[in-house]
């Protein structure tokens, strides 16, 4: 079976398969609200269609760079949604998102 981890040339940990899907699980929500805040304000300025087709680029190639499967990452981030969304504390984060994709784009 092959290593979960690779040591990255900058000597990050390179995480691949089901290692990053338990990563992303257990993500704090907060920080993957913040991150996804950092890109969209990058991208604020451009068409609609040119931050959805640069997301989902990124999205397919950084699946295929880590090799997991994009349904499995789908699904797992939808539950990781889901379960802020029933937390008060984690929530306004989910909505802080939503506010901003519904006022900005």
């Amino acid at each position: 079976m092959p290593e979960l981890h690779e040591q990255h040339l900058s000597g990050r940990r390179k995480v691949t398969g089901a290692n990053l899907l338990s990563q992303v699980a257990n993500a704090k929500v907060k920080d993957i609200a913040e991150a996804a805040f950092h890109f969209l304000s990058k991208l604020q300025d451009k068409p609609n269609h040119t931050i959805v087709g640069a997301i989902s680029v990124m999205f397919l190639l950084m699946c295929d760079h880590f090799k997991v499967s994009p349904r499995d990452l789908l699904e797992y981030t939808e539950h990781l949604i889901k379960e802020a969304e029933r937390r008060p504390h984690q929530r306004i984060h989910i909505l802080a998102i939503r506010d901003f994709l519904g006022g900005e784009l």
